[in-house]
């Protein structure tokens, strides 16, 4: 019987992003990676722009679902690792943007290729199409960022999710 994991549903997982829950978190927004797919239309945003980072509470919510990553610089962009499908994550997932969890982050849980704390720990947005076209944006706060009303960037790109998959 093979076990199923939520890579596999969302395109992401926990075990590739992180906890936050005590005192304050800082604000760093998400990295850019693909900022001429449609998700980024009339958003005005480039590669390595940080969607969020001004944002609060901030977009990196205080649990994020991340994706297997082997390198992310903020300048040159973000790279799947090369075992990303082993670990569940979809053919076709498109990583669009990511934001980095650094040190000071609680948690970050082992993984199949990684002790606990060890790797690269993210906050993961994508999409892929099977059977179906799936957003994930990678974090619990993304719904609260909306409600503040102040992020136009993340309206725009909330709206933009809403109309593509409608188009779907």
């Amino acid at each position: 019987m093979s076990v199923m994991t939520e890579d596999s549903l969302s395109g992401a997982s926990y075990r590739h992003g992180g906890g936050w829950w005590d005192g304050p978190r800082r604000s760093g927004g998400y990295r850019v990676q693909q900022p001429d797919h449609w998700i980024f239309t009339e958003t005005g945003l480039a590669r390595g722009d940080a969607l969020g980072r001004q944002s609060w509470p901030p977009l990196a919510g205080y649990e994020c679902d991340g994706v297997p990553l082997d390198v992310f610089d903020a300048g040159h962009g973000a790279l799947l690792s090369i075992w990303a499908d082993e670990d569940g994550t979809p053919d076709g997932y498109a990583l669009l943007a990511a934001a980095r969890l650094g040190p000071d982050w609680q948690e970050f849980p082992a993984r199949a290729r990684h002790a606990a704390g060890e790797g690269i720990h993210t906050a993961a947005m994508g999409l892929f199409t099977r059977n179906g076209t799936v957003f994930s944006a990678g974090t619990t706060d993304w719904a609260q960022v909306l409600d503040a009303g102040r992020d136009r960037q993340l309206e725009r790109v909330t709206r933009n999710v809403l109309d593509g998959l409608l188009r779907r």
